[in-house]
């Protein structure tokens, strides 16, 4: 019988009594076995009460009053009603009873040195008491303490449970402050402490990742003992919550090599790393592992997890798949699956989900229609957007929800109502910075400069900083104006705040934004200045200066860009192939043509080949434009060539190439204006009207409808 067993050697037995959390948790514990025994449990006999009280065991009235008076002193930190406690114990001879109490008291009242004197001075022996101890140096911030008790508690042969752990995990996190050979010596340790019981291991894993020190956490789990599902799981969660998502999905990788399975909250993590990263493969692994264990696969928490996994992912048929499945659809399963179609452009998936989840007896809430505003602003569909704007104001969501006003503005401005979009942020009792940049990218898009330039004026009175998002938008819309001077004030904001020096965008767009205004000389200021260059940002002056007809200029950028160790891009070719036949500088332009393969790695498109045979056609090279087409490889619809030669052909009335290229052209089309029209040219221009006439005649034929395009370009 356990009660004999106890009374025959009562050191063998942990003394719960003064942490018990409530009547259910044991008094005693077997410190080998584990097992457990309780005063006042159904099955205990008689006469246990009366030994516990003939071996002292077993407190007495006065000693219960005494104790519950200690405890109410440790909640409230009174230390002053302790002391006095504490003095009437002494004279009615009960300190042997309560020490342990008076320790825990002192300890939480910060009084240390007493509650050390008197945990010395009675030889306490219970784990709660040292524990005690040990977090009150850890509040006083007396780490070493902490550590010295921590040894001398196991020294004492008492053997730290999970409480002492948790106590001093904050110990463990502020132990970076020591020195290397303290900090090594803690590390040591409590690292041995655990090798031979799992439970404390897995809560050394726990606070080694909750204060960051992931690596000792990795090499305490690759450990042996320590290779199971708790401290796997802990280290999953520590890594998902500080953002390195791709080693918890690593952890997770080495669980399944060793047959391990996650728990259901590192399951959660697990679906949230691939979820940003965007990782839909290891979804398909996880979902795979939630799948084998039947408890897991009817989880209505998980199972919408993985709907909202798979459709962050852009898996948005595996989201609808798993969403079928679910047993129980609440509003957070539908939202989470009208959120991925309408994150991933399919919008009017996202406005038939909103039907069936009102067919299914859900109302929406202020989550739904932020994604069914988004979804409508990516359709341009501002009826739609409108009937769900009347339908929140009915509902009274839009009230104080700046987040919900914030999308109506961004979906009005989309749909190019910039009128509405305005007067909603006019509306709004708070505006933020988000209200602003959405109506400014919105007149940003519809070309509206000038309200743009105003809007982002007023935003700059109201408080608001731009960022770099807003900046590009107005370089954007000072590039529409021409507005230089305008750009130049947004350039210095841009400097002000420390952003040009590392952002390509930026840069690019303050060039582009030059260019369009036709300051070519601070364009090449700006790429100048920038500290590392780009390819996009040198096209854009090398094309901003033929756009002027500085073509010598162009050329010299290019030889420039090319100094600095930057190689060309297929856009730099089609802007130096330009320049070339405007020059007329045919063996260049060859050499260039020759080169983008051979030796700068760049594979001639369409557009280069119809560039270059429209130079070698106006140069009057028109046989050496003929070869080149000829030995073009297959391009899909490539009429654009043809149309060239075409060009250069009534350019100098070539009737034979010219003949030989319209028939090219409409065998690839038929029904294209412009390869009628230059060959009738070339026949006129030839003095055979006959013939162009008769080209006329098949352009009606044929329904010729489409435009004239450039074909000399």
């Amino acid at each position: 019988m356990l009660w004999k067993n106890y009374f025959r050697d009562p050191s063998q037995w942990w003394d719960k009594r003064c942490n018990k959390a409530g009547p259910a948790f044991p008094d005693f514990e077997h410190k080998i076995t584990g097992h457990s025994l309780w005063i006042h449990g159904r099955f205990t006999p008689s006469w246990v009460l009366g030994e516990l009280r003939i071996t002292g065991a077993f407190p007495n009235d006065v000693v219960s009053a005494y104790v519950s008076l200690l405890r109410a002193c440790a909640k409230n930190s009174d230390l002053s009603l302790g002391v006095k406690i504490h003095k009437d114990i002494q004279k009615k001879g009960l300190l042997h009873h309560c020490s342990d109490d008076l320790i825990i008291m002192y300890a939480k009242c910060g009084a240390l040195e007493k509650a050390r004197h008197l945990l010395e001075t009675h030889k306490s022996k219970h784990v709660f008491s040292w524990t005690s101890l040990i977090a009150g140096y850890v509040r006083k911030g007396q780490c070493q303490d902490a550590l010295a008790y921590f040894e001398k508690m196991q020294a004492e042969g008492l053997s730290p449970d999970a409480v002492t752990f948790g106590c001093f995990s904050k110990t463990c996190g502020t132990i970076r402050s020591l020195d290397k050979n303290e900090k090594d010596d803690a590390d040591i340790g409590l690292q041995c402490l655990s090798r031979d019981n799992v439970k404390v291991g897995n809560k050394l894993v726990d606070i080694y990742t909750k204060s960051g020190a992931f690596a000792n956490a990795q090499q305490m789990v690759n450990g042996p003992p320590m290779r199971n599902a708790a401290a796997w799981s802990s280290l999953i969660q520590s890594y998902a919550g500080q953002g390195q998502y791709g080693q918890a999905l690593e952890c997770f990788k080495q669980m399944q090599q060793e047959g391990i399975s996650p728990n259901a909250r590192a399951i959660m993590c697990l679906l949230k790393s691939c979820s940003t990263i965007g990782d839909a493969d290891y979804g398909d692994k996880i979902h795979n592992e939630i799948n084998k264990k039947e408890p897991l696969k009817n989880d209505k928490v998980l199972g919408t997890a993985v709907v909202d996994m798979y459709a962050k992912c852009g898996a948005t048929t595996k989201a609808q798949q798993v969403f079928d499945g679910l047993h129980t659809r609440d509003i957070i399963s539908w939202n989470a699956l009208i959120a991925g179609y309408a994150q991933q452009g399919q919008g009017e998936q996202a406005l038939e989900c909103f039907e069936n989840m009102k067919n299914d007896g859900i109302s929406p809430n202020s989550v739904t229609f932020l994604s069914i505003l988004k979804a409508c602003g990516n359709m341009e569909a501002a009826e739609e957007g409108k009937r769900f704007h009347v339908r929140i104001v009915g509902e009274g969501l839009h009230e104080n929800n700046i987040v919900l006003g914030n999308a109506l503005i961004d979906m009005y401005a989309k749909c190019g109502k910039l009128e509405k979009s305005l007067r909603v942020l006019q509306e709004l009792p708070n505006r933020d910075f988000i209200s602003w940049s959405a109506l400014i990218a919105g007149y940003a898009k519809q070309g509206q400069a000038e309200q743009a330039i105003e809007a982002f004026e007023k935003m700059q009175q109201e408080g608001f900083p731009p960022n770099k998002i807003m900046f590009l938008c107005m370089l954007k819309a000072c590039s529409s104006m021409q507005a230089a001077d305008r750009g130049e004030q947004i350039h210095g904001e841009i400097a002000r705040q420390g952003l040009l020096m590392e952002d390509h965008m930026l840069c690019k767009a303050l060039v582009d934004m030059y260019v369009k205004c036709g300051a070519l000389g601070m364009a090449k200021q700006v790429l100048d200045e920038f500290p590392t260059q780009n390819v996009a940002s040198w096209n854009a002056l090398i094309a901003g200066y033929i756009q002027e007809g500085e073509c010598r200029q162009a050329l010299k950028c290019f030889q420039q860009m090319e100094s600095k160790g930057l190689f060309p891009d297929a856009r730099t070719f089609m802007c130096v192939l330009k320049v070339c036949g405007l020059m007329g500088l045919m063996e260049d332009a060859e050499n260039y043509f020759g080169a983008m393969h051979t030796k700068y790695d760049v594979c001639p498109d369409l557009s280069h080949y119809t560039c270059i045979v429209g130079a070698f056609g106006n140069a009057g090279l028109l046989e050496k434009a003929a070869g080149i087409v000829q030995q073009m490889p297959c391009f899909e619809h490539p009429i654009a060539v043809w149309l060239a030669l075409l060009g250069a052909c009534q350019k100098w009335a070539y009737v034979k190439l010219g003949k030989w290229a319209f028939e090219k052209a409409v065998k690839i089309d038929n029904s294209h204006a412009t390869a009628y029209i230059l060959m009738a040219n070339i026949y006129r221009a030839a003095g055979m009207l006959e013939n162009a006439k008769m080209i006329e005649a098949m352009k009606i034929k044929n329904n010729t409808c489409k435009p004239s395009l450039c074909a000399g370009a």
